[in-house]
């Protein structure tokens, strides 16, 4: 019966399929789904071809697909199992129809070809959830927005993603966050009982074909490095990420995740909903994220109000505060959530490079290290460590992805095969579809993204400096070639990225911002961040590069201490008192660091503050940090000091020729 269903519901995706055809033979018997009517849905939707055995299936019927847990200590929830979700993504999808019939039902050549983008808030919720696959189903692009944006923000990401029309929850629109206009769309409530879908036909048909290149999300960069840009990816690249990911950490129907990911970035959409969704997984969303409360949830014995949580994903900012959570409790509570703990699958981490001393406490008390894997907006997935406990690797982001190519490249393009040298990271543009499409509205951004690598024999590389590449010079008459371009082309990441002795990987930080150039030599930021957060010292820290003429850069480290520390500096109330701690403080910091890092890599300024602002993700942007003239005063100082050091040294320099040249006159004039 399931290769049966299987067959049918695969069919139900080619337009144009005598209606004889598509409800008689196989389908006889199966309950109707949100792809019977209307006949015009998007082809090859491969993510919903799965999706929809979930809806179809007897055996997924009593299974939770999201929970709504308002309150995180309480027991009171909303549940919708599977068929539900069915029911409302074909009433809201029906709805959405209405609304965007003249573009579904267009004979413009242009308007067919581009489909139409719509902006989407994306938060916690099931209504999210509903409008997400509901726009997907009809063709239609949703591009999403943080819950969390400005109405100026909102403006210029629906410009970016050249979306007319927003739809708003129904929350925001009573409290007028979003007072409703000609252009936004608010979600309608659902009516509909909690059973299967009947046979009754949609009322409006469509006849449009948004050809499947055109399908798909539109997500935003973060932001960190530059203005956000609008990647467009297609259905199809979900799907195959989602199956990727779906084999590679072991998704299936008995998984309960908690999320707390922001759902307008790729690791809380992809890695967090949509993949558990397409392995019949259950999702529970929870409003905020508070540290203690979150491993109370996750420690619980289970039961049918609160079901064992088996996976967790979040980013370094979360686990930095699991641990300082953990250290504030009490002993026979401590013992409580630890047994809880280790009754997680696996807890994933990603977004941003996983300090190794919280990757190492947070093994002490779990028993294993967390899943560090990489990935981008553009991307998806790229680099994981293994599902087992045992073959992780601390620190590093693990290996290749199903089907996932990449290299490291010095700054001639030139793939870099030793393990232990910096280069930048690069991964292949694949044709199986993995990749995005591309920067919406921006399309010729993606070929200053693309690159053609050449290989070196390793035969004739002699060596590395600053990065680059050296080889021997080729014999005179030799026609040997000793490089080769590699097949196909590969995309920029912009991450420095460096190969271990097992052929693991490690993430050293963004190229332009977080590997600095001291005196010549390539420092990583994050390398220094992960030795000063080991300091007892510390609970934050973000290191960055100072411009400086003579050296070229310097380390500045901005921290924020824990709160025992944090207590002890605020008390000292009088000026003489808070220099006396800081100065105390960076001699005690700077001799630890001596211990572990050479001497180019050695914080030149410390400055402590009180909070490090970080976006949603949990990143810092330094670029902002550096603008900051408040927080880095110090930045501007010490170019004007580096200025009149060279300029002092300069005029020395002419003054001393000056005296060299009187002095061989003097002889002359003598000698004469």
């Amino acid at each position: 019966m399931k290769v049966t269903r299987s067959l049918w519901i695969r069919a139900t995706f080619h337009k144009h399929i005598p209606k004889e055809k598509r409800h008689g033979g196989p389908t006889h018997g199966v309950t109707a789904t949100i792809f019977d009517e209307p006949t015009g849905i998007p082809y090859d939707n491969p993510y919903f071809v799965r999706l929809v055995d979930h809806f179809t299936n007897p055996d997924a019927a009593a299974a939770h697909a999201i929970v709504e847990r308002p309150d995180i200590k309480l027991p009171d929830t909303k549940t919708f199992g599977y068929p539900l979700l069915n029911a409302h993504i074909y009433h809201t999808r029906n709805e959405l129809v209405k609304r965007f019939l003249p573009v579904l039902q267009s004979s413009d050549p242009t308007v067919v070809k581009r489909g139409q983008s719509v902006g989407l808030i994306a938060e916690r919720s099931y209504e999210f959830v509903v409008s997400l696959l509901a726009l997907l189903s009809i063709g239609l692009r949703p591009a999403l927005i943080s819950s969390t944006a400005t109405q100026y923000e909102i403006k210029k990401l629906m410009a970016t993603a050249q979306a007319e029309s927003l739809i708003i929850p129904q929350a925001r629109e009573q409290t007028q966050q979003h007072p409703a206009d000609e252009k936004t769309i608010v979600n309608t409530k659902w009516t509909v009982a909690n059973r299967p879908i009947s046979t009754t036909k949609a009322a409006q048909e469509f006849k449009t074909v948004i050809h499947k290149a055109y399908q798909g999300t539109i997500l935003f960069t973060s932001g960190t490095t530059g203005k956000p840009k609008g990647v467009f990816t297609t259905t199809s690249s979900l799907c195959g990420q989602c199956q990727m990911l779906k084999a590679a950490w072991h998704y299936s129907p008995q998984d309960y995740i908690l999320h707390a990911l922001p759902l307008h970035h790729i690791h809380g959409l992809v890695n967090a909903l949509l993949t558990p969704l397409s392995a019949g997984s259950s999702v529970e969303f929870i409003k905020q994220f508070h540290a203690d409360q979150v491993l109370e949830r996750i420690a619980r014995p289970p039961s049918a109000e609160f079901p064992q949580i088996t996976m967790f994903h979040g980013v370094p900012t979360m686990y930095t505060a699991f641990i300082a959570a953990y250290d504030a409790m009490p002993p026979s509570k401590q013992e409580f959530i630890a047994a809880g703990l280790r009754r997680l699958r696996v807890a994933v981490c990603g977004s941003a490079a996983l300090p190794k001393p919280v990757a190492e406490r947070w093994e002490a008390i779990t028993g294993a290290i967390p899943l560090e894997r990489y990935g981008m907006t553009e991307t998806g997935m790229v680099l994981s460590n293994p599902v087992v406990p045992e073959q992780r690797v601390a620190g590093s982001v693990g290996w290749p992805l199903s089907n996932r190519r990449v290299v490291i490249l010095d700054p001639q393009d030139r793939v870099i095969e030793f393990p232990g040298v910096p280069g930048q990271l690069a991964v292949h543009w694949s044709r199986s579809g993995l990749m995005f499409k591309g920067y919406w509205n921006n399309w010729q951004m993606c070929a200053s993204s693309r690159v053609r690598p050449r290989q070196i024999e390793k035969t004739w590389v002699t060596g590395f400096k600053d990065g680059v590449l050296i080889q021997r010079p080729r014999p005179a008459g030799s026609t040997h070639s000793c490089s080769r371009h590699i097949a196909g082309d590969y995309f920029r990441t912009g991450d420095t990225a460096m190969m271990g002795d097992r052929g693991e990987y490690y993430i050293l930080g963004r190229s332009d911002i977080d590997v600095i150039k001291v005196a010549g030599h390539l420092v990583s930021t994050l390398e220094v961040e992960r030795q000063i957060l080991a300091l007892e010292q510390v609970a934050e820290v973000a290191v960055v590069g100072v411009p400086s003429l003579r050296f070229g850069q310097l380390p500045y480290a901005i921290v924020v201490l824990n709160p025992k520390h944090a207590a002890e500096f605020a008390a000292a109330t009088t000026k003489d008192a808070a220099r006396k701690f800081k100065n105390d403080f960076a001699r005690d910091a700077t001799r630890a660091l001596r211990l572990v890092l050479s001497a180019e890599k050695l914080p030149r300024k410390w400055i402590i503050v009180d909070k490090i602002p970080r976006n949603a993700m949990g990143k810092v942007s330094k670029k902002e940090l550096l603008r900051n003239r408040d927080l880095l005063p110090e930045a501007d100082d010490e170019a004007a000091a580096e200025t009149d050091r060279e300029l002092v040294k300069k005029q020395a320099q002419k003054d001393a020729r000056a005296k060299d040249f009187s002095v061989v006159a003097g002889n002359i004039k003598v000698a004469q």
